[in-house]
């Protein structure tokens, strides 16, 4: 996901750029890219919660929050801000978290495979048990 970020960063990065747009863009290109495919994958709590600090960690990039160095803000009360100022656009965004957007799409391909019928080959891997 990382590699796809910096290798389009005039885009995410641009100063200029309103941060809306600049979020849409990520959503619709990098995000698409990351959970493409995963709705057949079972994450664990912890997986879940590494790709919200990545998802996290990106929007900060994009929000470019400067140190107030004048004010005597410290580096963790930066920090604290910047984290939170991006959890804020992360939850008010329309898309919300990136493991909500993974759960979405997990729960969809779940939904979809309960609507086979029993002779079908994505229901019977999907529903096999081990003796």
């Amino acid at each position: 996901m990382w590699k796809y970020f910096w290798a389009k960063k005039e885009l995410f990065l641009c100063r200029h750029g309103e941060l809306r747009k600049q979020l849409s863009l990520f959503q619709k290109t990098c995000m698409r890219v990351l959970l493409w495919g995963m709705e057949t994958l079972a994450l664990s709590q912890k997986m879940m919660e590494q790709l919200d600090a990545e998802y996290t960690k990106m929007v900060e990039k994009m929000m470019n929050i400067k140190r107030d160095i004048r004010a005597g803000e410290s580096w963790l009360e930066w920090s604290i801000r910047r984290v939170r100022a991006a959890r804020h656009i992360i939850v008010t965004s329309p898309e919300g978290t990136a493991s909500s957007q993974y759960l979405s799409k997990y729960f969809g391909w779940s939904g979809h495979l309960a609507r086979f019928d029993d002779g079908r080959w994505a229901y019977r891997s999907t529903s096999w048990k081990s003796l």
